[in-house]
């Protein structure tokens, strides 16, 4: 399940029941089915190259060896219909398609997904647009986006923005966005979960996790890397820990604000029936600020470390506050402190301006930072598609 990752040991125990479970539907005998001349001809050598997905384990019925799946490309001849044995499969962000004649034969064309059609109009330069999304193999987005030359951050499937952001160009390397992913899955799955994992401020796994009072590390494939425990007051003698990274007492201010303001709330109800308008930071799963903060009955851009960004703000129940963001402001600051890009053009409520100039030309752009439709002249803004007499919503 995309998203959501099951505990190793359980995985191993699914993964054996299954196996017995098709041994016995299919009465499998390890002698029989293994050593079937039938069976091992169609075999992954792992000495030859696989133009496309080993699929472990994935001979059927009896799952004795490993298969190769080659890919086929854009207009070559499918199969519509799945054997014991395949061979081949359409390639990524492909699938197959069969005709409305008989005479035709199915062959592999793009799939019809929002990621992969925005893909087709950027390659065929129908709108001169300047952002590509990447897709996964499946036609949904792939969990991280880049805005060209700038700045990377976390999608969901859908292409939404979730938290994980980054700038600099080692860590935007390294992002995958898989902590974000999952965590945005679980909170969307299960509302109210706690013990969520601990992500990079890129969107990638934290090392070092901890679940209660506990702390540990972790390898890149989740599981334990060793069988040192820590409380979060020891968290440096801890292989993983990073004082560059991981905060005293593995807290960022973000959470201990939180923790403080939940405190500070329980006495406060010890004192009175009701208390009104008390409203907590916003933390990451990273645990630093989100983007949007409250400052009493207004709404404000925040760094990371929940400094506000400039004067971007919006009065609460203004349209301003209603659809505040603040990407236009995080990307701002990002530019500021990394440096070697433009800065973008920001609304009073810290979103992207819903079009950007560089030079003598302009494109539209969406609350994400992603630049869509045509490019036109700066004299002629007007012919674009986002064009409006008033660009930004009210603040007040």
């Amino acid at each position: 399940m995309e998203g959501n990752r099951l505990h190793p040991l359980l995985f191993a125990v699914l993964v054996c029941i299954l196996g017995i479970a098709s041994a016995k539907v299919f009465n499998c005998v390890e002698e029989q089915t293994c050593t079937n001349s039938a069976t091992l001809s169609h075999c992954y050598d792992p000495s030859e190259p696989c133009e496309g997905k080993i699929i472990k384990n994935g001979s059927i019925p009896c799952g004795c060896c490993d298969l190769c799946i080659e890919y086929l490309e854009e207009g070559e001849r499918c199969e519509t219909e799945p054997s014991n044995f395949p061979k081949e499969m359409c390639g990524p962000r492909l699938e197959c398609r069969g005709y409305s004649s008989s005479n035709d034969d199915p062959t592999c064309g793009k799939m019809n997904t929002p990621c992969v059609q925005r893909q087709v109009v950027y390659e065929e330069g129908s709108q001169n647009t300047t952002f590509r999304p990447e897709c996964d193999d499946y036609g949904s987005y792939a969990a991280k986006q880049c805005l060209l030359g700038s700045l990377c951050y976390c999608v969901d499937k859908d292409g939404i923005r979730i938290p994980g952001e980054a700038a600099e160009a080692e860590q935007m390397n390294k992002m995958n966005c898989e902590c974000s992913r999952a965590v945005d899955y679980i909170k969307k799955t299960y509302p109210g979960a706690k013990n969520l994992p601990r992500c990079l401020a890129n969107g990638n796994y934290d090392t070092l996790q901890c679940y209660d009072d506990v702390c540990y590390c972790i390898r890149e494939d989740l599981t334990p890397s060793d069988t040192i425990f820590a409380s979060p007051d020891f968290i440096d003698q801890l292989p993983c820990y990073n004082k560059s990274v991981h905060p005293p007492s593995a807290k960022h201010e973000c959470i201990r604000e939180v923790e403080e303001a939940m405190l500070l709330l329980e006495e406060m109800q010890d004192e009175a029936d009701v208390i009104v308008g008390y409203v907590f930071p916003s933390c990451g799963p990273d645990g630093k600020y989100n983007p949007v903060q409250r400052r009493g009955s207004w709404g404000i851009c925040v760094t990371p470390e929940g400094h506000q960004i400039g004067s971007y703000e919006a009065l609460e129940g203004s349209l301003g506050f209603e659809q505040m963001n603040c990407y236009c402001a995080r990307a701002e600051y990002w530019a500021n402190t990394v440096g070697g890009w433009l800065r973008p053009r920001c609304c009073p409520n810290g979103n992207f301006y819903p079009w950007q100039c560089t030079g003598p030309t302009c494109t539209c752009m969406n609350a994400q930072g992603e630049t869509w439709g045509t490019v036109e002249e700066v004299d002629l803004i007007m012919n674009l598609a986002c064009y409006t007499e008033t660009p930004c919503p009210d603040i007040v």
